[in-house]
């Protein structure tokens, strides 16, 4: 009987038979999607089977990429023959892996780049504790756009020792698919089994991969004749098969086929790390890197390599080989104009005996006499070309062996016997031969000097030391300019590099100019689409960003971008640095929306090239956890920094620019989630690090005094605040003028310290200047929110009329621009709502407020610090209809939220106390409001001119005035009130009108 329903999934037809079960095409009913479910058939079912079945679902539920055949649902049904197990997995639908390559007829390369993503998705299972163990081109299937899906692991081992059921399988039992499978599994000892087991089946296929045949012919083989042969036998090499294959490729192949696991590539990472070097024409791991070996590459490459002091050595050394080559090469081509040379005077003395032989050929004598000495005259040509290449040579050579001796004198400065007791750092080792190499005369030459000074400033950069490697790297750009003329390519290199050491610096001007000068020379001497040009375009782009020119800005990522993939594809290492740049644009400029996927996708790039423990990848991950936060998720952003800080801490030295951004993030993130001293503590741990690094005047310094600042606020600290405010404000000024868009958001800040400070003249007018700063830049989002702020500091000047108009505005212009439910539309209306109060409306006040509440609750959840903050409002609003138990129900609420995410000293929690205090002594809680009065009032010292000290003193008097202690209520009211109404108008508001009346009940009876 044909089969209809299985659980909740519809069957629409078989996919294949075999092994644990019947696989068929379904929909899910629910999702509406087509899945393939795997169903273990009843009449087969044994405890092992039913084992391996359990086995392969949990092996797949844990592992998530999109190289592996994704698991949706594991599952029971009732069958017509009792309980049937069953798992919906994600429906591929591809041809298998050698048959996909074969009928797309894939080059060489085409293949090893399709292998390398198998690997990448091999290594994911292992690093989450699962080995396939059955690894084969009919387990691999290649989707359309090229994606391979590893499937079925229903013979997989969790390598986990604590998860019941993964050393069931006994000594003597194979496992798997004999053709493909490693020694240790002809072994059958299932200790034996592991992640390099996988690796030798990889090696396996791609043996078959790109041959077209196995390593071994096991069809009509006995078993035991086929794990001799799997044990003991050698393969063919490759070589054999097509003479294309010898060499790196074959060389990959045989170590993955390595019998011995410990010459075997240790993981599938590792093999497609080799393979994929092997495809950028980098020198492979599975052989000694020799000098020759190496020169041989670099002259396929063409291009530079020097980005160490470790790896300059070895280039460096690389050019003495050449030059030495060179060097006998010209020698050999000057004995062969010496040769010539002699032949042709003999010619010449033929000649002259056939003229005094024979009159009457004087003719033919001439003749011969003029060819000889066209030879001669040629001779003598080539013979002063080969001496001038020859010198050319030889200096080349002294050249590299006088950077060779350099750099290795420099780096013998760390043997103990020379550093004599001092534990010598790179930076240390640097500084040392910078200072050495100006003694030494024979490193004074023009040629040697700029490819010293050149390598010393680009190790300093690295170590983000920033001013010395400018002045090292100036220098190498000034003496080459001098010796091969402003145009040459080295000077395009060299100004490329004072552009990103300007840029790091915060010197955008002189990074402008000189990456300009960078990409005009490259765009005569290279090709189009070449890395340095795209590098230079990405980062002008960087440097038209820094500076506001945020159009210019995109255009140039894009053009990056573009170059990158037209170069390298859509999944190059390249690329993923440029979808980093273009993303982060977005996320800065109102669009994180925009940037988030392509952070993402470019994180995923980078992490499969690199691995997580590279500064690309962590910078990768800094982007997307921005984005985020922008978006805002907080708890996604957080998450994200907390795994990019480990391996930042790991890669970078102690104080490291890079390393001082991630903490530094993780700290606004932490204040964003409500955490605000263990934001303060990675926030100044940041400034610290980037004050000693770049000087206090960097942009990243006043980046990290922001985020300080806007801390200190919230403990209450706002002196503090108003110093780092004020420095962030006036080095902004000073590195970008007055129109960047940083400096108005430093006007910003020290409005909204101004509204803390209720001094609402002061917040309206910081706010007039940054407005037109942020609208003049395109930043509409900025330029809104400053909007938003100026409208509420007018009303609370009691220009209410004014402030009606501009904050609907607002929030037209909000709607507008990202939807009715925003977290600033709800900002808007919940500033327009006190407006509404102050004018009598009520009706429009009580829904304003409201609507904010569902906004801050549906953005950032219902238990989040932003809903708590509005919960007071609502209370509010609720007394204005009557219901006072609902409006201290909400102020209980609120307080719920705040007082684990903030001091007890914060401001927002102590006026909700108030609140909360005055509600409860209006009615028949008068002994818990005066308890909590008392306490609030107790945590601020009394200041007379301080509304918040004033407003509790308030309470505090009220409610012993409820409690009917008109004699203790009476001093305090009127001290309250009289501090009171010493304040402006716009500070006191409606408490002057509460508390007077406070006072009159409590005055005796006239």
């Amino acid at each position: 009987m044909p089969i209809d329903m299985i659980g909740r999934y519809r069957i629409l037809g078989v996919l294949g038979e075999g092994g644990m079960g019947i696989v068929y095409e379904a929909e899910d009913d629910q999702l509406r999607r087509n899945v393939a479910l795997k169903v273990i058939r009843g009449e087969f079912v044994t405890p092992e089977l039913a084992r391996r079945f359990a086995l392969e679902s949990e092996a797949l539920g844990r592992l998530q990429h999109p190289g592996i055949a994704q698991i949706y649902e594991v599952g029971t049904d009732e069958g017509p023959t009792g309980p049937r197990s069953y798992f919906a997995m994600e429906l591929i639908r591809g041809l298998p892996l050698t048959a996909f390559a074969n009928t797309n007829r894939l080059e060489l390369d085409e293949r090893l780049e399709l292998f390398a993503l198998i690997c990448d998705a091999v290594h994911h299972a292992h690093r989450q504790g699962v080995v396939h163990r059955d690894l084969k081109p009919a387990n691999i299937l290649v989707d359309e756009s090229g994606q391979p899906k590893i499937l079925d692991f229903g013979v997989a081992r969790l390598t986990d020792s604590d998860i019941p059921g993964t050393r069931h399988t006994s000594v003597g039992e194979m496992v798997g698919t004999l053709q493909y499978m490693s020694p240790e599994q002809v072994d059958a000892i299932p200790s034996n089994v592991d992640g390099q087991s996988d690796v030798y089946s990889l090696g396996v296929l791609l043996y078959e991969l790109i041959s077209g045949r196995l390593p071994y012919n096991l069809e009509r083989a006995a078993l035991h004749e086929a794990a001799r042969v799997i044990l003991v036998d050698d393969p063919a090499p490759l070589s054999s098969i097509n003479r294309r294959l010898r060499g790196d490729v074959e060389i990959i192949v045989a170590k993955a086929l390595e019998k011995v696991k410990q010459r075997r590539y240790h993981s599938a990472d590792a093999l497609a790390s080799d393979i994929r070097r092997f495809l950028r024409d980098e020198p492979i791991i599975a052989r000694p890197a020799s000098p020759l070996y190496q020169l041989q590459k670099f002259g396929r490459r063409n291009r530079a390599l020097v980005s160490s002091v470790a790896l300059g050595t070895l280039m460096l050394a690389v050019g003495a080989t050449v030059s030495a080559w060179q060097a006998i090469r010209a020698t050999r081509a000057e004995q062969l104009a010496v040769t010539r040379r002699d032949e042709a005077d003999k010619s010449r003395q033929a000649a002259e005996r056939e003229q005094r032989a024979a009159t009457a050929a004087l003719h033919v004598a001439d003749s011969a006499l003029g060819i000889a000495d066209a030879a001669r005259a040629q001779a003598i040509r080539e013979q002063e070309a080969a001496i001038a290449s020859a010198r050319r040579a030889t200096a080349e050579a002294a050249k590299s062996q006088a950077v060779t001796t350099f750099l290795t004198d420099m780096l013998a400065s760390a043997d103990p016997a020379t550093a004599q007791g001092q534990d010598l750092r790179v930076r240390d080792l640097l500084d040392k031969a910078s200072t050495a190499s100006l003694r030494d005369e024979q490193l004074r030459q023009p040629e040697v000097r700029a490819a010293i000074e050149a390598t010393i400033g680009r190790t300093y950069f690295q170590l983000g030391v920033y001013n010395a490697a400018r002045a090292h790297v100036d220098s190498a750009y000034q003496i080459q300019r001098r010796t091969v003329g402003p145009r040459a390519t080295v000077v395009g290199d060299l100004a490329a590099d004072i552009g990103r050491i300007a840029r790091a610096s915060g010197d955008l001007a002189t990074a402008d100019t000189k990456l300009t000068e960078a990409l005009t020379i490259f765009r005569r001497t290279r090709k189009s689409n070449d890395d340095f040009v795209s590098s230079a375009v990405g980062e002008l782009a960087s440097v038209r960003y820094g500076q506001a020119r945020f159009p210019d800005a995109e255009r140039l990522y894009r053009e990056a971008l573009e170059l990158a993939t037209t170069r390298h594809g859509p999944d190059d290492q390249r690329v993923g640095e440029r979808l980093v740049a273009l993303g982060n644009l977005y996320a800065y400029t109102g669009r994180p929306s925009e940037g988030l996927p392509l952070l993402q996708r470019a994180a995923v790039i980078l992490e499969r090239a690199l691995g997580l423990k590279h500064p690309r990848v962590i910078e990768a991950l800094v982007g997307v956890a921005d984005a985020q936060a922008n978006t805002p998720d907080n708890a996604a952003a957080e998450a994200t920094l907390r795994r990019a800080l480990p391996a930042a801490r790991t890669v970078f030295p102690a104080r490291h620019p890079t390393l001082a951004n991630v903490i530094g993030r993780l700290g606004n993130v932490m204040a964003e989630r409500g955490r605000a001293n263990e934001a303060a503590e990675l926030v100044s741990e940041a400034l610290d690090m980037r004050i000693a690094l770049l000087g206090a005047d960097h942009p990243d310094v006043q980046l990290s005094r922001v985020s300080l600042g806007r801390l200190r606020s919230q403990q209450g600290r706002l002196d503090e605040t108003e110093t780092l405010y004020t420095q962030a404000l006036a080095s902004r000024i000073k590195a970008l003028g007055n129109s960047s868009p940083a400096v108005a958001a430093s006007l910003g800040d020290l409005g909204n310290l101004a509204t803390s400070r209720e001094k609402w003249t002061e917040a309206e007018s910081r706010y007039r200047e940054a407005l037109p700063i942020w609208r003049a830049s395109g930043i509409e989002d900025q330029a809104l929110v400053m909007e938003s702020r100026l409208g509420w500091a007018i009303f609370r000047q009691n220009r209410l009329d004014e402030a009606d108009s501009i904050l609907r505005a607002v929030i037209k212009k909000w709607t507008a621009f990202a939807g009715p439910r925003h977290w600033a539309v709800g900002d808007a209306s919940e500033k327009l709502a006190a407006v509404m109060r102050s004018k009598g409306n009520n009706a429009e006040y009580v829904s304003l407020s409201d609507l904010g509440l569902s906004i801050r609750q549906a953005v950032y959840g219902e238990r989040s610090l932003q809903a708590a903050q509005q919960l007071p409002n609502v209370a509010m609003a609720r007394e204005i209809q009557g219901d006072t138990i609902a409006a201290i129900a909400r102020l209980r609420e609120a307080l719920a939220i705040l007082r684990p995410l903030r001091p007890a000293t914060d401001a927002f929690v102590l006026n909700t106390e108030w609140l909360l205090a005055v509600d409860l002594c209006s009615g028949t809680g008068v002994a818990e409001g005066e308890a909590l009065a008392r306490s609030a009032s107790r945590a601020v010292p009394f200041d007379s001119t301080q509304l918040l000290a004033l407003r509790l003193r308030a309470g505090v008097g009220y409610c012993l005035l409820r409690a009917g202690d008109r004699e203790s209520a009476l001093p305090l009211l009127e001290d309250a009130y009289r501090g009171i109404q010493a304040l402006p108008p716009s500070v006191s508001g409606r408490l002057v009108a509460t508390v007077a009346a406070w006072v009159r009940a409590a005055a005796p009876s006239r």
